[in-house]
């Protein structure tokens, strides 16, 4: 059956920007049954310019320190710091043996994190990189763009 969704507001407990019309032809479309309603609110996701500072300054200055390509830091970050864990049933292991269940741990896509998870990755990164590197990861700056390309041309 296909998913009905509707973006509404609340703003100071009212709701605001429910059409009803809409609602009541997409109720009168479904056939008799019981539903389920949820009320959901609506990740923002993080901006281009706060991935950008995380790749172009957060993981380089882990890797010029470590000597690690930046990708590499980004995967190893991923895995200490954006990971979750599942449990995989019935599958075959390497020698093609039935296993009931596994549990792995998986890193998630730093694209799918809303604005507060990468805000709070990134913290994280940069609390490790000090603690355990002594490096310090300098603040995010609206013009990173211009000083990156700028110590790339004095390089």
């Amino acid at each position: 059956m296909k998913k009905i969704e509707f973006l509404i507001r609340i703003l100071n407990s009212e709701l605001l920007h429910l059409s009803r019309k809409q609602l009541e032809r997409a109720v009168r479309l479904l056939p008799d049954g019981v539903y389920s309603l949820q009320i959901l609110p609506i990740k923002r996701r993080a901006t281009a310019e706060q991935h950008g500072y995380l790749h172009a300054v957060v993981f380089k200055h882990i890797a010029a320190e470590t000597g690690d390509h930046w990708l590499k830091e980004k995967m190893r970050m991923k895995a200490m710091f954006a990971s979750e864990t599942i449990e995989l049933k019935g599958y075959r292991d390497e020698s093609g043996t039935i296993v009931p269940s596994k549990i792995v741990h998986v890193a998630k896509s730093l694209a799918d994190l809303s604005l507060g998870e990468l805000v709070e990755f990134t913290d994280d990164v940069c609390r490790w990189a000090f603690d355990f590197l002594g490096v310090v990861i300098p603040e995010a700056d609206p013009n990173w763009r211009h000083q990156i390309q700028k110590s790339e041309k004095d390089d």
